[in-house]
């Protein structure tokens, strides 16, 4: 077994934001098996444990930032060679669209 995935973070993007922040209003972190990922650049990953650990994280650039979370564990034999989508749910904190949700979509390729 090759205990090295070639991962690339190939976008962030917002789906939906139902008037939770503006398109451009967002920041993000993505991190997988401990290893921070920058955007397009394919990246070596540790997977001699079996998975694939995400760790994803989406903040709003404002005063009282909306904030989204997301942790997911996957088999790396079953999505190596595939591109993985996660969406990531943001609930809006505060003002009229209190409760509104934003969809946010990290887009990865697994090698």
């Amino acid at each position: 077994m090759n205990n090295v995935a070639k991962i690339t973070l190939l976008s962030v993007s917002v789906e939906k934001n139902n008037h939770v922040g503006q398109k451009d209003d967002w920041g993000y972190i993505a991190i997988v098996n401990s290893t921070d990922l920058t955007a397009n650049i394919e990246t070596d990953i540790d997977v001699s444990s079996g998975k694939v650990n995400f760790d994803l994280r989406i903040r709003e650039k404002d005063k009282v930032p909306d904030i989204g979370l997301s942790t997911m564990s996957l088999n790396y034999n079953q999505i190596k060679n595939s591109i993985q989508k996660i969406t990531v749910n943001v609930t809006e904190n505060r003002g009229p669209y209190s409760g509104n949700v934003a969809d946010i979509v990290f887009t990865f390729s697994i090698k």
